[in-house]
């Protein structure tokens, strides 16, 4: 009576030319089947692993995303603020706040936003390391040109844009 085990495919008397395996070459058949099953294992964990940093990635993007998207709609809400609160002089610069009843902060305010202007180093960074640059058009220097005695006669429009790590976002406004 023979005896079969699950690796021992081999008869005995038989030749390997009859399609039957010899003790050796079950081996090398095994080696081969590891060899070929660890191969696949590996590459669904690498694959599995870069779809999941391709998805942190991706969350990290939408949260700069949407600091910038903030930082620049912070920055049109100070140029509106500059322009029609604040009304500086088209022509001296000087501020004339146009003051409700009760604000009497309102010359401060303009005082520290006209120290601050686009490009220079005054301007505020946010506690998320998100920044601003803001542009105030005017008719007195034409589309494109920052104008910081745009007031709200000559006002044209405003161009923001807000960053945060590689993402940038950009507002604009237009009278």
């Amino acid at each position: 009576m023979r005896k079969f085990s699950i690796f021992n495919f081999s008869a005995k008397g038989g030749s390997a030319s009859g399609g039957q395996f010899s003790s050796n070459e079950n081996g090398q058949v095994m080696l081969l089947t590891v060899l070929v099953l660890s191969a696949v294992f590996l590459s669904a964990t690498v694959i599995a692993g870069l779809l999941t940093v391709y998805q942190i990635n991706q969350v990290t993007r939408i949260a700069d995303s949407a600091r910038a998207i903030y930082a620049a709609d912070t920055a049109i809400e100070r140029g509106l603020f500059r322009v029609f609160r604040c009304n500086p002089d088209a022509t001296t610069g000087n501020l004339n706040p146009i003051v409700p009843s009760g604000s009497w902060r309102l010359d401060a305010i303009c005082v520290a936003i006209a120290n601050q202007q686009s490009g220079s180093s005054g301007l505020p960074r946010f506690l998320n390391d998100a920044e601003y640059s803001l542009i105030i058009e005017s008719t007195n220097r034409g589309p494109g040109v920052h104008d910081p005695n745009t007031n709200n006669l000559n006002f044209l429009g405003l161009s923001a844009v807000g960053r945060a790590g590689k993402s940038a976002r950009a507002f604009e406004i237009g009278f």
